[in-house]
């Protein structure tokens, strides 16, 4: 019997991010849904189990850490891994200290697809 694939959720504005996270972790082996905001994400994440989701930090309306906060006021929230272009350290704690459970540089190349999976 196969086991079950790890279910990921990957919550982020940018369109092109979200095919490009969905291809590469589904040829990982991944099952990913995908959330084109923080509130998409959050509400998605009420009705599904995810064994993660992945958390963008720029996005207009609801940001990241908006998101991270009402991720983990949800009963059985996942591990959370905090998605930021930026390298800016003070984005990395600021995520740390509110829950994240990891955290990720994002960038076009397969290296951030390898250390998000």
């Amino acid at each position: 019997m196969r086991p079950a694939l790890a279910h990921i959720l990957y919550i982020d504005d940018d369109d092109g991010m979200r095919r490009l996270a969905s291809r590469a972790l589904g040829r990982k082996g991944y099952e990913v849904s995908l959330a084109a905001s923080g509130g998409e994400g959050v509400d998605m994440a009420k009705v599904t189990a995810f064994d993660l989701v992945a958390v963008d930090h720029y996005m207009p309306g609801q940001d990241g850490l908006a998101t991270l906060e009402a991720l983990r006021a949800l009963r059985d929230c996942p591990p959370v891994v905090y998605v930021t272009g930026s390298e800016e350290s003070r984005i990395a704690v600021a995520a740390l200290k509110s829950g994240a459970d990891d955290y990720v540089v994002k960038s076009v190349g397969e290296d951030f697809f390898d250390l998000l999976a």
